[in-house]
């Protein structure tokens, strides 16, 4: 695959003691990314892709104005080819396990919203689609975090 994916997605949870997070969370791919094989009848085919899982969040000095987040996703997704002119237009679909551990600089806003960039690493296993392996969904993640609630 050439071209990186733009995911969206959000998580969750309850915070204890302002320091560990517990919850859940969700990712969409929401860029076109032109899939390695074409459909059976010669059409340009795109990945569709979703993976969440359970959230673990550690919070080192949540108090102080910037601080450091180390987080897991431990979960599953799925990815299918489709042809993107009809819902019907559906190939070549997978799932698979996933383990994303991270890394987040976050800034305190207010005492209700937070500000953070981070960096994961997403480990990918279980993919058998026809042109695609684990190894090219798995890499380096870039991440812009926004966060609102009670920490």
């Amino acid at each position: 695959m050439e071209k990186a994916g733009i995911f969206i997605g959000g998580y969750g949870g309850w915070y204890i003691n302002h320091t560990l997070l517990i919850g859940g969370g969700w990712y969409s791919l929401t860029n076109e990314v032109k899939a390695p094989v074409s459909g059976p009848k010669g059409e340009t085919l795109y990945f569709e892709m979703d993976y969440g899982g359970l959230v673990f969040e550690y919070v080192n000095k949540s108090h102080r104005l910037v601080h450091l987040t180390f987080s897991t996703l431990i979960g599953g997704g799925g990815i299918e080819y489709d042809g993107r002119k009809e819902e019907s237009d559906q190939y070549d679909e997978d799932s698979f396990f996933i383990v994303e551990p991270g890394v987040c600089v976050e800034l305190n806003v207010t005492a209700h919203f937070r500000v953070g960039l981070g960096l994961s690493y997403r480990y990918i296993n279980g993919v058998n689609l026809p042109g695609v392996t684990d190894k090219d969904l798995t890499g380096a993640v870039a991440n812009l975090n926004l966060k609102f609630g009670a920490f």
